[in-house]
């Protein structure tokens, strides 16, 4: 676990390459399954849906990505616009980054290692008007945490090309904490800040998770899921396991198990 927020942002994933799109298929499928499963075993254990977040009267208002990135853009040491001149190309549209290796890696001259990133159609997508704290890019499209006005309450942001996913977030010990989703389509100006009180996840981090749920929600913690006991090992457990995620799609599967197991396990103890 890192020492500060701030720290744990920076050691965030940045970038997969463009012969990946192959992943990105396969987990987009998955992520339909186990939703599916999600919804299933739901319905099995009988969870009564209780409301434990609530809306504020914050309505946070939205900008263009370009116009956010310019405002912003001295914030990311590790993501660098390049900007040409190329006749017919239309910058304001056609964005393309330089992103630093996550793993810190040089080249045969010495150099940091980067990769390209090229964004069709930049315009058109919407980003949150809110203090910043960091920037990743995938083949896929990109990922923005926020600060929001409430304490500990963040944001995690996954750009893609239907829209923005708005993972609203705790923080608790450093580690982010998601416990509810929404969607900023592009067409819309604004989205409600949601929040909820942070005992209210406290109090279930050290009870007994679900491991029959967790296992079937996600398969590929099967094989080590006897070190998993309590809500906190599988929120340490997805915490580790997301610094090694170079997908957008991988990214909102874990955030959704996470949102499901804990908002059951709260559900219980109202």
């Amino acid at each position: 676990m890192t020492n500060s927020l701030s720290e744990m942002i920076k050691g965030l994933d940045v970038g997969i390459t463009p012969e990946n799109e192959d992943l990105d298929i396969k987990i987009k499928d998955t992520l339909k399954e186990e939703i599916d499963l999600m919804q299933n075993i739901e319905e099995r254990v009988g969870i009564k849906r209780k409301q434990i977040i609530s809306e504020t009267n914050e309505a946070i208002s939205v900008l263009s990505f370009p116009e956010w990135f310019e405002k912003n853009n001295d914030k990311f040491p590790n993501v660098r616009q390049i900007k040409l001149s190329v006749r017919g190309v239309d910058p304001m549209k056609n964005m393309m980054f330089s992103v630093a290796d996550p793993l810190g890696g040089i080249d045969s001259n010495g150099d940091d290692k980067r990769e390209l990133f090229l964004i069709k159609n930049a315009d058109k997508y919407v980003v949150l008007n809110l203090k910043t704290i960091a920037m990743d890019m995938y083949n896929n499209g990109f990922k923005i945490i926020y600060a929001t006005k409430t304490k500990d309450i963040f944001l995690k942001c996954y750009g893609t090309r239907t829209g923005l996913e708005v993972v609203h977030c705790i923080n608790i010990n450093n580690i982010l904490i998601p416990f509810f989703r929404s969607k900023l389509k592009k067409r819309d100006t604004s989205i409600i800040h949601v929040t909820l009180n942070k005992s209210t996840i406290e109090n279930i981090l050290p009870k007994e998770v679900d491991k029959e749920a967790l296992q079937i929600m996600y398969r590929q913690l099967t094989k080590c899921v006897n070190n998993v006991e309590t809500n906190q090992d599988m929120v340490n457990w997805f915490d580790e396991r997301s610094k090694t995620v170079v997908d957008l799609n991988h990214f909102i599967q874990i955030d959704d198990v996470i949102i499901s197991l804990i908002k059951a396990a709260t559900e219980k103890e109202i």
